[in-house]
């Protein structure tokens, strides 16, 4: 057995080198992540029109993450109406609220006319963000009764509404099919048939994609030109193939 040199310690066992990470920072099991949302979600409900932006944050993370799963329930309409006793339609408008604007936006315009700015920006032709009408003026019908133009941040909620109404409406003008056995052997007739179709047929997809159709006269053939956009690549061939099909 070998000796040790007099004065010269036996080496200590190194000790493991202590984790910078804290407890907040370990990841969380969908369990507990959960548990933790879910106690948040019921301390924020009970001033649910000031907290408004922290519940969306915290019901689109259990919504899109499916958490809610991991607590037995198969939906999160049932994990709502168990856990947390907040309906479908308030926390969906409160996740829109989260996702499309920041915590400090939706202080200074609250929650009624920033969903009103959410449904304006799907009925513009334009590919606005919702943020980017409250940047905008809409027009309103002023006391002379003569339409007129006015900031976002001054219109009422109902003044919003009423110019997004004004807009769905003219998008439907728009998408009517032509009037039959006169329009419909036109060129322009059947594209209009034909954004009618697209627009049926858009109606179930998310996001939903815009589709934008022209015609030129050129002598006996005309020419379109067509622009799809917003459409995810996965669906690409789906909807060309009905494109296709509604065109004939």
């Amino acid at each position: 057995m070998a000796s040790r040199k007099p004065g010269v310690r036996a080496a200590s066992p190194k000790k493991k080198k202590a984790s910078n990470l804290k407890a907040s920072d370990k990841k969380l099991s969908p369990l507990k992540e959960l548990e933790r949302e879910t106690e948040k979600i019921l301390h924020l409900k009970t001033e649910i029109l000031r907290n408004c932006w922290e519940l969306g944050r915290s019901l689109g993370n259990i919504n899109d993450n499916e958490l809610y799963r991991a607590a037995g329930y198969r939906t999160f309409g049932e994990y709502l109406r168990k856990e947390v006793e907040v309906g479908r339609t308030v926390a969906y408008d409160m996740i829109k609220l989260a996702k499309e604007f920041s915590k400090d936006t939706v202080q200074v315009f609250g929650q009624e006319k920033l969903l009103g700015a959410i449904a304006l920006a799907k009925a513009t032709p334009e590919d606005d963000r919702p943020i980017d009408v409250t940047r905008y003026e809409i027009e309103v019908r002023g006391p002379s009764g003569k339409m007129e133009k006015k900031p976002f941040k001054e219109a009422s909620v109902k003044e919003i509404d009423r110019a997004t109404d004004r807009l769905r409406r003219k998008q439907r003008r728009a998408l009517s099919p032509a009037p039959a056995g006169r329009l419909l052997d036109t060129a322009e007739g059947r594209l209009s048939l034909l954004l009618s179709r697209a627009d049926q047929f858009f109606g179930t997809m998310q996001p939903r994609p815009r589709l934008e159709l022209s015609v030129a006269k050129k002598g006996s053939d005309p020419v379109v030109s067509l622009k799809l956009s917003n459409l995810p690549w996965s669906r690409l061939t789906e909807v060309l193939v009905y494109l296709a099909g509604a065109a004939v």
